[in-house]
């Protein structure tokens, strides 16, 4: 089985993905456009948008073990 990420290794990975792609998708559009302005706000769009997915599923996906079902989960 392996071995679970710490939390802050997670968020430093996830922030590095998320820069690579917005660094990436800025190129390309000021490539596609020459306009520095539009690939700027563009790589920061992509930035913040892929920053806000990985952090979605991270959080979706947790690691609690298997719970009873007949058992209310606040109590």
């Amino acid at each position: 089985m392996a071995k679970p990420m710490k939390r802050f290794q997670s968020a430093r990975v996830y922030l590095g993905l998320a820069a690579l792609t917005g660094i990436i998708s800025g190129a390309i559009i000021f490539v596609l456009l020459r306009d520095p302005m539009a690939g700027l706000v563009s790589g920061t769009a992509f930035f913040i948008v892929t920053v806000v997915g990985l952090a979605t599923l991270d959080l979706a996906i947790k690691d609690e073990p298997p719970q009873d079902p007949n058992k209310p989960r606040l109590d």
